[in-house]
């Protein structure tokens, strides 16, 4: 479902190991990404945006947190 966002230029995904082993690491972490924010949100309020956060319940039964943030490259 994910990847029939309109908009969606890439979709990265892992599974996540804590580097200190007293913190907990999330289950799995997706990165859909966008040419701007504006794209990301017209792809969530879309049909198919819909669809894919009604289904997270399905699969994501310890929970879902959602981050924005913009993405820089150092040099």
């Amino acid at each position: 479902m994910a990847l029939k966002q309109p908009g969606l230029v890439r979709l990265t995904f892992g599974h996540a190991a804590a580097m200190d082993p007293a913190q907990p690491a999330p289950y799995l972490v997706a990165g859909l990404h966008f040419d701007s924010e504006r794209a990301m949100g017209e792809a969530l309020a879309s049909p198919e945006g819909r669809a894919a956060g009604k289904d997270l319940a399905d699969f994501a039964t310890g929970g879902v947190t959602f981050t924005h943030f913009d993405i820089e490259t150092a040099s």
